[in-house]
């Protein structure tokens, strides 16, 4: 049985719209999905800042009605700090 014209459409609108979905990745489609049952978002980013390092966290916060609280927080990272030595017993290190 031949497909009407009006489903072929139908489908290749679908798949059309599958293809961009999948273009912009699993990041993306994971941050445009549904709010149901969602209490809480963050998205962190960690960026160069005039040479230091910045944790940036994006956080949106839902209510039971709905309606959300965004706010964005900046955190400078320490750098670093170079060990003087080169003998293992003395790094202290713990894994």
């Amino acid at each position: 049985m031949q497909e009407s014209y009006h489903n072929y459409m139908l489908r290749r609108i679908r798949e059309d719209r599958q293809k961009e979905e999948n273009m912009d990745g699993p990041f993306k489609a994971a941050f445009d999905s549904h709010t149901t049952g969602v209490v809480r978002r963050e998205i962190i980013t960690y960026r160069y800042i005039n040479g230091i390092m910045v944790k940036e966290t994006a956080t949106r916060s839902y209510g039971r009605d709905g309606d959300y609280h965004d706010t964005i927080s900046t955190l400078p990272l320490p750098e670093d700090v170079p060990v003087k030595t080169t003998d293992p017993r003395q790094l202290n290190l713990s894994i």
